[in-house]
């Protein structure tokens, strides 16, 4: 995909004009990036902010497409949520809560674009092994400010946690994945609880499996870029098959996603 083409990506169903006139863009600019200009620095943060999209992956079509941020021990986690929790009032949706959590923290934020302020749903994305502690840092800020955890399934749990789900999606579509809902109840909320068949999901094999299917899809010579949904299916496909193999990130080579892609060929 060209720059234009991960905007589409990135705008959904949405209309591109009433797209940028939402993030303080003019007509012009907004046509501009469409024919594939890419944008100043002012212009890429506006579109970062709002999206909470990865500009890395924008700019280059390298990487996830949203910012996910990932934490490897439970202390590490616990820290950043205690800090964000005490210094603000985020709203918080726990989207995964076995051994590995999901976090996504959101407020309401502005942000000034040529001499005006455009509102915008601060978004935050984190993961790392969920803990007790954690448990009890997200049932005190309840008392506060509402957790919720949401009805999803396990593809969007895995979307969410892969950085394949932006802000748009989560909060703002149609039929958004995230939703407040009344009186929420998360006294009995545990995390490190997992059925006898469920492991957690190791961050560095998912990692490595993104990046893999990533490069793939730019050399299968696809007829049309995949969906955020096909994109998702052949990650988690990918990242199954490597567990019942037990192979490692180094191990993986594009042998393990040839199938996935020559299904989408056919």
């Amino acid at each position: 995909m060209n720059f234009d083409e991960r905007l589409i990506f990135l705008i959904k169903e949405r209309k591109k004009t009433p797209w940028g006139k939402s993030l303080g863009f003019t007509s012009p600019s907004i046509t501009a990036m469409f024919n594939g200009h890419i944008p100043g620095p002012e212009f890429l943060s506006a579109i970062h902010r709002a999206e909470n999209v990865n500009l890395n992956w924008l700019l280059t079509g390298q990487g996830q497409p949203y910012v996910v941020s990932y934490y490897q021990s439970a202390e590490a986690l616990n820290d950043i949520v205690q800090t964000m929790l005490d210094d603000e009032d985020w709203m918080v949706y726990v989207c995964a809560y076995q051994k590995q959590a999901t976090l996504v923290l959101c407020q309401p934020g502005a942000y000034e674009f040529k001499g005006k302020m455009v509102d915008y749903t601060i978004t935050e994305v984190l993961v790392g092994p969920g803990s007790e502690q954690l448990a009890d840092i997200l049932r005190k800020h309840n008392e506060r400010v509402p957790v919720f955890v949401p009805l999803l399934t396990e593809l969007e749990r895995e979307q969410i946690t892969c950085g394949q789900v932006g802000t748009y999606k989560m909060f703002h579509s149609i039929e958004p994945l995230l939703t407040p809902l009344a009186d929420p109840d998360i006294s009995e909320l545990e995390f490190g609880s997992t059925t006898p068949d469920e492991t957690p999901v190791s961050l560095p094999l998912m990692r490595a499996v993104v990046r893999l299917v990533e490069s793939s899809e730019q050399e299968a010579g696809l007829s049309n870029p995949l969906t955020t949904d096909q994109k998702s299916r052949i990650i988690t496909a990918v990242y199954r098959q490597a567990v019942r193999l037990n192979v490692s990130p180094d191990e993986l080579t594009s042998d393990d996603v040839e199938t996935a892609f020559d299904v989408l060929r056919d």
